[in-house]
């Protein structure tokens, strides 16, 4: 069956979160449909039982390889993926299992993207503690799909309405942070960046370099990370052209992007940037892993034990994750 639409794979997530049910929601909203031809990476019984959850009249339709897909509204194709064959899920529980198999959907996942199998892939939320429980030390997803795809130099964009986030560092304990940053890092972040925004039709990006320190260091007399590291690697971006400004004291660089007058930020850790993009607007955050030969997109939250199971879990962002892969996938369909 010819495909005119970019076939998105969706992975499930954590089984004991709420992934399944934020898939199942966006499976019934008809925006999904427009631009994609989707199918999730998963099990199919904990699918059964989210459909059920998410109130959805959906049908689940079970397949071996893409080809098999129906990819017909209405209908749910599931890749069965049998780690978690006839495992009893505890709902809202770190479960080692489900760790597993959430690792083993965002990497089948990856693959089917690197063979040209799929266009794109948007992941559901998985659990860090169950990952490492069931012996993967990764920090996050990204880490996995860096592997996968043999890239070093890559990082995460988090995009909120006009405002795009890159990270120098990410899931790291704050006091291994300062010892993180240094020239070459920062330059190559703003340079992935740079790309990264002309690819999405930006021609001459403006990117806010934020500093680590308060007040930027305060010329040196709250740290020395601004001058030693940070500024140099600026220019060294000005001198080939991009258009980096910097350091910006971090606690007013989100104010001015939010603006307008930057196109994107690059935050020196994580809860920095984080804390700001969820203020802006925590519902509709997409992350873009930034640097791989293939498109992945994710939603900007956890797996939510304290509500799994629940019936609650709000799927906008994972909708907006799915449409964001839409979009850059149609140029590579």
């Amino acid at each position: 069956m010819p495909i005119k639409k970019p076939i998105l794979g969706i992975t499930m997530g954590d089984a004991a979160g709420i992934g399944p049910e934020v898939v199942a929601k966006v499976f019934a909203e008809r925006k999904l449909w427009e631009h994609s031809s989707p199918l999730v990476i998963g099990d199919s019984k904990i699918m059964e039982n989210a459909i059920s959850l998410a109130k959805t009249k959906l049908k689940l339709h079970l397949i071996e390889e893409i080809n098999e897909a129906r990819f017909e509204e209405g209908t749910m194709d599931i890749l069965e993926i049998p780690v978690l064959k006839g495992y009893n899920v505890k709902i809202g529980k770190v479960d080692p299992k489900c760790g597993e198999a959430s690792v083993t959907y965002v990497k089948t996942a990856c693959q089917l993207a690197l063979e040209g199998k799929i266009h794109a892939t948007t992941s559901a939320p998985v659990n860090k503690e169950a990952m490492h429980a069931a012996g993967y030390n990764y920090e996050g997803q990204a880490e996995i799909f860096a592997e996968m795809c043999k890239v070093k130099n890559y990082t995460m964009m988090l995009m909120s309405g006009n405002v795009r986030l890159f990270f120098v560092t990410n899931h790291l304990p704050l006091k291994e942070v300062v010892n993180k940053i240094d020239k070459n890092r920062v330059y190559t972040i703003i340079k992935l960046a740079n790309k990264a925004l002309i690819r999405q039709g930006l021609k001459e990006p403006k990117i806010a370099v934020s500093g680590l320190n308060p007040h930027a260091g305060d010329g040196g007399l709250l740290g020395q990370e601004e001058i030693q590291e940070i500024a140099p690697a600026i220019k060294q971006a000005q001198a080939e052209r991009i258009t980096a400004i910097g350091p910006i004291p971090p606690d007013t660089v989100f104010i001015m992007a939010r603006e307008g007058r930057y196109d994107a930020v690059i935050s020196m850790y994580h809860d920095h940037g984080t804390t700001a993009m969820k203020l802006l607007g925590f519902k509709n955050i997409v992350t873009v892993l930034v640097g791989l030969p293939i498109i992945r997109t994710s939603v900007g939250h956890g797996t939510a034990f304290d509500i799994a199971g629940k019936g609650i879990a709000d799927h906008t962002n994972l909708l907006e994750a799915t449409l964001v892969a839409n979009t850059i996938g149609r140029v590579r369909t």
